[in-house]
Order: C-alpha cells, then sequence, then structure tokens
C-alpha cells in the first residue's frame, strides 16, 4: 500500500532551509542536508521545491508578508484614527496635544511590533541580507514591492493632511525602507535581545519629526 504524503513535508522543508540558510548562508547549504534535516531523502525535496533557490524565494516571501500585512494594518488604524479625530496639525505638533500623543502612542506600538517580527525572522534575515545574483534579484523584487507600499501610504497620509507635503514622496519612502534595512543589519549582528522600547523611540523620533507639519496652513484672503 503506497505511503500517504506528509502533509507536513513543505513546511518541514522550509524550517530545515531557514536554518540551513541562516548558518551556512544559501551558498554553502546543500538540498541533501535540507532534506535530511526535515527527515525526508533528497527526492523528496524536489517534489516541494525545484531548487534551493525555489525554497529561498518563498522564505523571503513570507518574511516580506509579514512585514507587509504589519505595514497594512498600520496604515488602516492610522486611517481610522484620522476619520475620527482628523489629521494632525503644525499646532498639535508643537503644542503636543491629545490627539498627538494619541497618535505618538499609537506610532510607537506599531514599531515595536515591526521590531518584534523582525527580530522573530532575523535568521531570514541574514540570508536576504547575505545575498548575491538569482538571489539579489529576488530580494530586490520584494523590496521594491515594500518601497511601492510605503510610498502609496505616504501618499494617502499627505494628500489627507496628516503629513508635510513638501518633500519628494518616493524619496522618502525609499529612506524609510533603507533606514528598516539598516536595522535588520543591526538585528542580525545582535548577540541579544534589543531594547526594542529605546528602538522605537528612536525610530519614531527621527520619522515624526522629519515628518511633521511645522507651518500652520497659509488662509488666503480674497482682494477686497
Amino acid at each position: 500500500m503506497a505511503r500517504k504524503p506528509d502533509p507536513d513535508a513543505r513546511p518541514k522543508l522550509l524550517a530545515a532551509g531557514r536554518k540551513a540558510f541562516a548558518d551556512l548562508g544559501v551558498e554553502n547549504a546543500r538540498i541533501e542536508d535540507i532534506a535530511r534535516d526535515a527527515g525526508m531523502s533528497k527526492g523528496s525535496f524536489y517534489l516541494h521545491f525545484h531548487d534551493k533557490e525555489a525554497l529561498f524565494e518563498e522564505l523571503v516571501s513570507q518574511f516580506f508578508a509579514v512585514m507587509t500585512d504589519l505595514t497594512l494594518q498600520r496604515h488602516e488604524a492610522c486611517q481610522e484614527m484620522v476619520q475620527r479625530s482628523g489629521p494632525m496639525t503644525a499646532e498639535d505638533w508643537q503644542g503636543h496635544s491629545a490627539r498627538r500623543i494619541a497618535f505618538d502612542r499609537f506610532e510607537h506600538e506599531h514599531t515595536v511590533r515591526c521590531l518584534q517580527a523582525m527580530w522573530r525572522h532575523r535568521d531570514v534575515l541574514r540570508a536576504i541580507l547575505d545575498h548575491g545574483g538569482l538571489r539579489g534579484r529576488v530580494v530586490e523584487r520584494f523590496v521594491e514591492l515594500a518601497r511601492l507600499t510605503v510610498a502609496a501610504q505616504f501618499e494617502t497620509a499627505m494628500d489627507a493632511g496628516a503629513l508635510r507635503t513638501d518633500l519628494d514622496r518616493e524619496l522618502v519612502s525609499d529612506l524609510v525602507i533603507g533606514m528598516w534595512l539598516q536595522l535588520g543589519r543591526r538585528m542580525v549582528h545582535a548577540s541579544v535581545r534589543p531594547d526594542f522600547d529605546r528602538w522605537a523611540s528612536t525610530v519614531d523620533s527621527l520619522t515624526a519629526e522629519g515628518l511633521a507639519i511645522h507651518d500652520s496652513p497659509v488662509i488666503s484672503k480674497s482682494a477686497s
């Protein structure tokens, strides 16, 4: 009687590949070792993945899906805050109003969640940040998707009057993505769990002050 396929085979291979890529790098990891660590044969590996690059791409896809989902959650929650209490104004930023305090608390909680997710996936981050060749194209494709997502959210926030509008929106998204990639590099080399509250406070302070609306809107007077 033929053996039934293992429904957990693919997750096991992903877990084994994730560990191998983090420990050895994608270049040095071997399919036979990944399969063995997953408790199956090399031939079984090919029933689920064409090669180790395909396994790596799925791990990258899963990681970016987690981060994208967190970003979308933040965007939707921010939009709800704006609809409920109105957009931030120069007075809010300068006077630390109740609306500013609520916004800062919201941003801090979201940033901490993102940092925690990155820490949980730091083994995948290690493989991502040590990429080249085909893997470079895989990573760059997902980074570009993340950049476009962030750019679209800045566009919405700026159009709604929640953030300053005199900045290059695409460049802002590039800088934000670059900052998060650098945070990932710090995590990869960290020997102990970072102080996420302190990291989040630093990130939020830099981005919030840079994107804050500094001037009250100018109300034009009709000619008499």
